[in-house]
């Protein structure tokens, strides 16, 4: 006869839930059917052995994105998008995370003006912009206030929203988080443009 006590176990699981299996169970005359500790072990150390060996390549080929259905690894440079108007560079803005490398719910941009931004609004997307560099402006809801490094600003969807260097060659630089990801779809500009 064969006794085995099973105890509680927790692990992680490649959908990124954790499964607790806490019954303590005995089971007499055979195997027992649900997993040891020694296998779950076993488990967990292949999955991370492989995202290892995936991470290995993504560095010999210098750079690339990792999908799987818990995370995305980007080891990549990221995208940089000119800002413009009228044929006229006023910025740049770095896509550290974007719905292209798989952030849905949320990204982060950190966008360098030397001119200002375009007047805009976004019907779902809220925004929180957080100077990093420089000394800037940003227009909000109708009033100008000061933009400096620690200022943080939490902009909510359908609010006229624009951001600028302080002087004309300056450069006001920021971190953008937008929740959901942003979408260029989702960006609504005012007639006045950038005359603020």
């Amino acid at each position: 006869m064969v006794r085995a006590q099973l105890y509680s176990v927790e692990f992680w699981a490649r959908s990124s839930s954790v499964e607790r299996c806490s019954d303590k169970a005995e089971v007499e005359g055979s195997t027992p059917s649900v997993p040891t500790r020694l296998d779950l072990s076993n488990l967990w150390t292949r999955q991370v052995t492989s995202l290892v060996q995936e991470i290995k390549k993504l560095e010999k080929k210098g750079g690339g994105t990792l999908k799987t259905n818990s995370f995305v690894l980007v080891q990549e440079k990221a995208h940089v998008v000119e800002l413009e108007d009228n044929k006229e560079v006023f910025g740049e803005v770095e896509e550290i995370t974007s719905r292209a490398v798989g952030a849905e719910r949320a990204n982060v941009a950190k966008v360098t003006l030397w001119g200002p931004d375009i007047l805009h609004r976004h019907k779902e997307t809220e925004e929180t912009y957080i100077c990093l560099k420089g000394e800037g402006e940003l227009f909000i809801d109708g009033r100008i206030f000061k933009f400096v490094p620690g200022i943080r600003a939490i902009i909510r969807p359908g609010v006229l929203h624009a951001a600028r260097p302080k002087q004309k060659l300056g450069r006001v630089v920021f971190l953008c988080v937008a929740s959901p990801a942003f979408s260029p779809d989702d960006v609504f500009e005012d007639s006045r443009r950038r005359i603020w």
